[in-house]
């Protein structure tokens, strides 16, 4: 009976231990978790109908599971603090524009004073009253055309301030997409630490099996020599199995931290996102105010005008003339005052909201950043990024040509460090196959977009012919960077 039971446990314990070593296969399995302990996701799992077929399974669905959530997570940050970028560069146009429209204020003020002034002279003296009411009417032309310029100013910045409030809502939209990632990550990881604690089971029953094996070998003498070394074997071949196990664990343990650090870093971002959402709406609705109150303005300017004219065409109503137009001037000064103070707090507003967009930009960086300590990025999800490269280009060249043609405000990015292969360019190490051209493109893009900062300015101060030459630079060198990024795209 004991030599039956030691033939039956011999034998199990052999077949388990021979399932255990044939299985494993060492080398594939060691060059996958090589890959993975250096954060490398791009390798599959070896392909195997062996023992460990379940376990990779699962382990690889969590590994491309992951890989997926730091890609989308990388581009999402990439896209956002491009966005967030776009936002400053036209919050900081508007904040230009509302120390304008302060200037047209103060302008507007002392027309104000220059009506009054002019209401008194009517009312001294009715001989002067025609030469009275040129100057007035000459002083409410000017007052008109400032009113019509700080109306202009204020649409472009509901205009400006609109586009920042899409950029948000986009930045908002991909961030969250990235979060909802999140539970499923959760649940997987479950899954395989599951898988993991069964393996470190059967390890251990193995050894058991094979001690007791040993036990048996010894007590058969010397016919169970040979069986006891098979034991020993199989009892090794198990601890090896556990301390497998047990690695698997750690690196899912190491797993685990790193997303956990990129969720926290998604959960910031989205809460400054709306916090800045919120703010950047109530200086919409400021805007809106303003504009109301430039309305106001206008018609009121519009009602002296009428009023002066009526002066020129009847002189015997002088003085009821006069008693209209002094409290027009007084409604006029009134509204002045308000949107003096409207515009003060509409800067204050944009100052905030400039702090905010800030913040929110190297938040948005560092999160990309982090995202770049694993490989996530396959061969061709690099080689599609170029594509993007080339087709963004060429959309932003259109873009700023078409501003320049209908002398809109200029909202293309000049900034080569936050456009959207900029921000990956700055960030990312190049694949051999394409090492060679890494700088000259680097000094492609620096070049191109330095360009259109000249550009942007010779256009905004009027200067066509300097405007001219940069605009055919500019076509110029965006063929140069494109033919650098479809060399790449050769190479994959």
């Amino acid at each position: 009976m004991i030599l039956v039971s030691l033939l039956v446990g011999l034998a199990f314990g052999l077949l388990l231990g021979f399932l255990i070593w044939k299985q494993r296969v060492p080398k594939d399995i060691s060059t996958y978790f090589n890959y993975l302990g250096n954060l490398d996701l791009t390798l599959h799992k070896p392909v195997t109908t062996t023992f460990w077929s379940r376990f990779l399974d699962s382990l690889d669905k969590l590994v491309q599971k992951i890989r997926l959530f730091v890609r989308d997570t990388f581009f999402a940050f990439r896209d956002a603090t491009s966005n967030v970028h776009q936002a400053q560069f036209l919050l900081e146009d508007s904040m230009k524009l509302a120390y304008g429209n302060m200037e047209a204020a103060e302008e507007i003020a002392d027309k104000v004073q220059a009506l009054a002034a002019s209401g008194e002279e009517l009312s001294a003296s009715t001989e002067e009253l025609a030469a009275s009411s040129s100057n007035v009417y000459d002083s409410t032309v000017q007052l008109d055309g400032l009113s019509q310029r700080i109306k202009e100013h204020v649409e472009e910045q509901i205009k400006n301030i609109s586009n920042t409030i899409e950029s948000f809502d986009q930045v908002f939209s991909k961030v969250t997409s990235v979060q909802q990632e999140i539970d499923q990550l959760e649940n997987l990881s479950q899954h395989i630490s599951g898988i993991v604690e069964a393996i470190s089971d059967i390890s251990e029953q193995t050894n058991l099996l094979a001690l007791n094996a040993a036990i048996e070998a010894a007590r058969a003498g010397e016919a169970g020599k040979g069986f006891a070394v098979v034991a020993d074997e199989v009892r090794k071949l198990a601890e090896k199995s556990k301390d497998a196990a047990e690695e698997i664990a750690t690196q899912l343990k190491n797993f685990s931290n790193t997303v956990g650090s990129a969720v926290e870093s998604v959960q910031t971002v989205l809460e400054l996102i709306t916090n800045m959402g919120d703010t950047t709406r109530v200086l919409s609705n400021s805007l809106n105010v303003i504009l109301s109150s430039v309305q106001e303005i206008s018609s009121s300017v519009a009602e002296v005008s009428n009023n002066v004219k009526e002066q020129d065409r009847a002189t015997s109503q002088a003085a009821i003339t006069v008693q209209s137009l002094a409290e027009d001037t007084a409604k006029v000064a009134e509204l002045s005052e308000a949107l003096k103070n409207a515009m003060t707090q509409l800067q204050r507003h944009l100052q905030t909201v400039y702090k905010q967009n800030s913040t929110a930009a190297t938040r948005l960086r560092d999160g990309m950043l982090s995202c770049l300590d694993f490989k996530a990025l396959t061969e061709e999800e690099t080689k599609q990024m170029f594509a993007e490269a080339v087709q963004y280009h060429k959309d932003w060249l259109n873009q700023i040509l078409d501003t320049i043609t209908s002398g809109k405000v200029w909202t293309s990015i000049v900034d080569p460090h936050f456009c959207i292969f900029g921000l990956f360019y700055d960030v990312a190490t190049p694949r051999s196959q394409y090492e060679d051209l890494w700088p000259r493109i680097g000094e492609a893009h620096e070049k191109l977009h330095s360009t259109a900062a000249q550009l942007k300015k010779a256009y905004e101060d009027g200067n066509k012919e300097m405007a001219l030459s940069l605009r055919k630079q500019l076509e110029k060198e965006s063929e140069e960077l494109t033919r650098l990024l479809n060399e790449v795209l050769k190479r994959f």
